[in-house]
């Protein structure tokens, strides 16, 4: 298992050598991004993969949330690789908003399934505030605003993330606290109640994943924008795009971590879990 772990470091790590040197040698940021969105499926290969061999549906859902995290991820740093121009600065900063939306909604269906295989993993099976009863409404309030925020980004023309007048940013933020607020709350009891120490390592790598994404979200979000106010020369804006990047290939490695670490929940029987 050690040796197969260093090998994917190794192939993270080589992809992100190569993609940091074609952005030096061309000037280019974008290629850096683009090779970003492309180490993403490595985590989505292999979560898709050992979700075939895992026998509790429960852990084959979180195997998938896991997958449809890193595809949501890699094809929306694909889409922010590509090169803009005012022909297509509408059509990508819609684009761009509704795969933002495709990440947090996908997010939230991982912790979802992570808190209903908490439960099953609790000796006392217990439902951690009371997510079972609530759950359906939750998911109902999120696919409600996800759907009304990408039919007002179309309609304005402009990506939900970026409109910041009218209904369409009051609607887009409540999908982004949804997933952050009920994961936040709920996973830290699930990982404690839990008697199955394969899961709460999972979690683990999970908020592994998350640390690095957030501030590299914060550098290309907030820093960058202050950043790129004060006029900086072009070889500064290109470091702050190699850092952010590179740290997203850190989450991209947690990422794929917390996938691997499903593999040995595989040993539990199916009947075990029986409802």
């Amino acid at each position: 298992m050690a040796g197969k772990l260093d090998t994917s470091l190794i192939i993270l790590l080589v992809l992100g050598i190569v993609a940091l040197a074609l952005t030096i040698v061309f000037g280019n940021p974008s290629l850096l991004t683009l090779g970003v969105g492309i180490m993403f499926s490595y985590p989505a290969y292999w979560a898709l993969d050992i979700r075939h061999a895992l026998a509790v549906r429960l852990y084959r859902n979180q195997a998938l949330g896991i997958g449809l995290i890193s595809i949501a991820l890699g094809l929306l740093f694909v889409l922010f690789s590509i090169p803009s121009s005012p022909s297509l600065t509408s059509t990508l900063n819609t684009l761009d908003g509704v795969g933002t939306l495709f990440v947090f909604v996908t997010i939230f269906y991982w912790a979802d399934a992570s808190v209903l295989a908490g439960r099953r993993s609790d000796p006392l099976l217990r439902d951690t505030l009371g997510w079972g009863r609530i759950r359906r409404l939750v998911w109902g309030t999120l696919v409600l605003f996800s759907a009304l925020s990408i039919v007002l980004s179309f309609s304005a023309g402009l990506g939900p993330s970026s409109n910041l007048s009218g209904l369409a940013f009051p609607v887009t933020v409540v999908v982004f606290f949804v997933p952050l607020v009920s994961g936040s709350i709920l996973l830290p009891v699930v990982a404690r109640r839990s008697g199955d120490p394969l899961l709460r390592r999972q979690l683990r790598y999970f908020a592994l994943f998350l640390l690095p994404s957030i501030v590299a979200t914060l550098l290309f979000g907030v820093i960058g924008p202050f950043f790129a106010a004060s006029a900086p020369t072009g070889f500064a804006l290109i470091g702050l795009d190699l850092v952010g990047d590179l740290t997203y290939v850190a989450a991209s490695y947690f990422l794929y971590r917390s996938a691997r670490s499903l593999v040995p929940l595989n040993k539990i029987e199916p009947e075990e879990h029986a409802a």
